[in-house]
């Protein structure tokens, strides 16, 4: 008898035990999760950044060509891109509409014209 008393009792502590267990693991794996997510949205964030500044960078230098050569319009296609991958959409259209009047006929500023419309 005495022995299956500490058979109930080891039993009942094990079954404690393993309750522990489990919501230590969900916590862990849970923490986990929360983790993994704020690493890769921080990630993200930094990469965003990185590429705003470059479209700063080449902004910079597009808009010095076109300052100085305002007949290219390559360099006004290229300053519509970078102000729409900027998010400013004003801005874009204008370029868009100087390289139109420059060389009506580029592809590529079509497929930039009808994304800009939609903002």
């Amino acid at each position: 008898m005495r022995f299956f008393k500490i058979f109930l009792t080891l039993k009942s502590d094990f079954q404690k035990i393993n309750q522990q267990l489990k919501i230590f693991f969900v916590a862990f794996l849970f923490s986990f999760i929360i983790f993994s997510g704020l690493t890769n949205l921080i990630f993200n964030l930094i990469k965003i950044q990185q590429q705003k500044k470059i479209l700063k960078q080449e902004l910079i230098f597009w808009k010095d060509i076109v300052s100085r050569h305002p007949e290219y319009p390559d360099g006004w296609a290229k300053l519509a891109t970078i102000w729409y991958n900027l998010r400013r959409y004003e801005l874009a259209r204008l370029a868009i509409e100087k390289a139109r009047k420059l060389d009506p006929i580029r592809s590529e500023l079509r497929l930039l014209e009808e994304r800009v419309k939609n903002f």
